[in-house]
């Protein structure tokens, strides 16, 4: 069934199908190479993906599918770092919220231009304590505020 729905000329019914949890690799990888960014991208965002299908959509130049693997928590961190530098702030956005972003991104992504990608890494439970006190000085009132929150909540989880 899968593999007829995967060959449907409906994108979102084959983006869900590359969603589906039951989906088996060897449409995953068909998928991983659609026409279509959004069916890609889907199966970007798998957390169970293969790291071999992984790797191919990480050379993907489309910005949706840029994002997805961003957020998947299996990508490389040499490729989160690139992804940190991104020229969309949507993109470099993605990497914000990877759990498993690294501390050199995070630190990359205090400067970023864009307001809200601060604000929401100063609500990351993995940004620094350093990068925190960094935040705080930021020039948007929303980047300080959430900073000075995340930093209070650490403080009381110490006490």
């Amino acid at each position: 069934m899968l593999q007829k729905l995967s060959q449907d000329e409906v994108m979102e019914v084959r983006r869900a199908v590359g969603r589906n949890r039951s989906c088996p690799d060897y449409i995953l990888e068909r998928l991983a190479k659609d026409e279509d960014s959004w069916v890609r991208a889907g199966v970007a965002l798998r957390e169970d993906l293969a790291r071999h299908i992984l790797v191919g959509l990480e050379k993907d130049d489309d910005i949706d599918v840029i994002s997805a693997v961003g957020r998947n928590p299996g990508t490389s961190e040499d490729v989160l770092l690139a992804i940190a530098e991104h020229d969309n702030r949507d993109v470099r956005r993605s990497v914000i919220v990877n759990p498993n972003v690294p501390d050199e991104a995070l630190m990359k992504l205090q400067d970023d231009p864009y307001p809200l990608n601060r604000a929401i890494l100063s609500g990351h439970p993995n940004c620094l304590t350093e990068n925190l006190w960094f935040l705080l000085k930021d020039p948007e009132p929303q980047v300080r505020y959430t900073a000075g929150k995340a930093l209070a909540v650490r403080c009381q989880a110490t006490a």
